[in-house]
């Protein structure tokens, strides 16, 4: 069980998101290399350089950032949810609406920092369990 919670420990310390990452790349190149070290691993280089890092970092080559499309289907603080287009219905609609659904939620947490924390609770759902 202790090597299964190394592994989930090394996940969370490596989960990257792509809006703190172009918020602040220094901040959250940072808050990776401390999480190799809180792993027991050397962080890759001892300094990174921030000119390297906008050099490197190019937010105007982001596509879909400001997709608005589709109603808002849940909010999650400040994360919204927005509705899919899908050609199944029935069980099949069902089952794609509610594991989207999760992996949003799991998103947003990500997002908000919540899914970071040590005591973060994985959202239920009658298809999968973690």
């Amino acid at each position: 069980m202790q090597s299964l919670f190394k592994v989930f420990f090394l996940f969370v310390a490596f989960c990257i998101s792509a809006n703190a990452l172009f918020a602040s790349p220094l901040a959250e190149l940072d808050r990776l290399a401390d999480g190799l070290l809180d792993c027991g691993l050397p962080p890759p280089i001892n300094e990174i350089k921030e000119t390297l890092i906008n050099s490197f970092i190019d937010p105007n080559l982001r596509h879909n950032k400001n997709v608005s499309d589709g109603k808002i289907m849940a909010r999650h603080g400040d994360c919204e949810v927005r509705d899919f287009k899908t050609d199944d219905t029935g069980m099949e609609q069902e089952m794609q609406k509610e594991l989207y659904l999760q992996a949003m939620h799991i998103y947003c947490d990500f997002e908000n920092g919540k899914a970071l924390k040590s005591n973060y609770e994985w959202p239920k759902s009658k298809y999968l369990s973690f």
